[in-house]
């Protein structure tokens, strides 16, 4: 196996990036307060995490109807979400479903526009995603307050950013690493991802822990032991996390626990991570063949 401390050092960039993302993690972006359970909350609480697990899915719907949007876009607003939810200013919403579903398509909009540069018209908003429930006055409103309370800090790190940027690291540490088992694992561990920000007590964790856990989830039974070790090596030496710690070990046993009550989505990474061991078995029997 190739020395991953070797390989990092000539992708300094690679490094870089990572070190920013896990310290604006940590600092401009973090979201570790429970909201939904806040005892200073200055408003009585009338929302619970089902209503939010109800929410993110009508958004993944939403973004399945638009063409050539991929769903990341629907983590981010998910995140602007659960931050403008932390803030003084969105602690309000919380007071009902209605108040609180209005929250959650302002920063639903906000990601269409900032992260993906959609003109989203305000009619159609009210009229076709609301049904009229909410007025123009009520939709611009929100936008604004969800943009004050984020204080235009639109561009923090996703999961999604952390599964790529991991994987990197992977290439550079395995001898054995094939594109497209990378690009299958890769769809996989996103599929995970994407169910896990459905979940609340996640969705509290650095996009960094989600990431992580969910890379590990789809090697855990499709990936020979040495190349699982690249990854997690690879890894800690380059962000500190460690697989055992935990922290880490709650967010996959919580992973699990959510892909085992979501049978939908935890089919459809197994068939990922199926075409993904069978990918794998090849490159690496190629691989070997090569060397003889």
């Amino acid at each position: 196996m190739a020395s991953s401390t070797c390989n990092q050092q000539t992708n300094p960039y690679l490094i870089e990036q990572i070190h920013t993302m896990l310290h604006q993690e940590q600092t401009t972006y973090k979201c570790n307060v429970d909201y939904l359970n806040h005892s200073s909350s200055p408003v009585i609480i009338n929302v619970k995490p089902s209503h939010r697990v109800a929410l993110c899915q009508w958004a993944y719907n939403v973004i399945n109807t638009i063409k050539n949007i991929d769903k990341s876009i629907a983590v981010i607003g998910i995140q602007y979400f659960d931050r403008f939810m932390s803030s003084k200013l969105g602690s309000r919403f919380l007071i009902g479903s209605r108040e609180f579903q209005l929250a959650f398509i302002g920063c639903l909009i906000v990601s269409l526009k900032a992260r993906e540069g959609m003109v989203v018209e305000v009619d159609f908003i009210t009229n076709v995603l609301c049904n009229n429930l909410y007025s123009q006055c009520e939709i611009l409103a929100i936008e604004i307050e969800v943009l004050i309370a984020l204080e235009w800090r639109l561009n923090g790190p996703t999961p999604q950013d952390f599964v790529g940027y991991f994987l990197d690291l992977y290439s550079y540490s395995s001898m054995f690493a094939d594109e497209r088992v990378v690009e299958t694992l890769k769809q996989s561990s996103l599929v995970l991802v994407e169910q896990a920000m459905t979940d609340y007590a996640l969705a509290l964790q650095t996009p960094s822990s989600i990431a992580y856990a969910a890379l590990l989830s789809c090697m855990d039974e499709s990936f020979d032991p040495l190349d699982k070790f690249a990854l997690i090596r690879s890894v800690t030496m380059v962000s500190g996390i460690e697989a055992n710690q935990s922290g880490q070990r709650f967010v996959r046993d919580r992973l699990v626990q959510v892909m085992q009550m979501q049978g939908v989505g935890l089919a459809r990474a197994s068939v990922v991570q199926k075409s993904c061991s069978t990918q794998y078995t090849k490159s690496y029997v190629m691989s070997r063949n090569k060397r003889k």
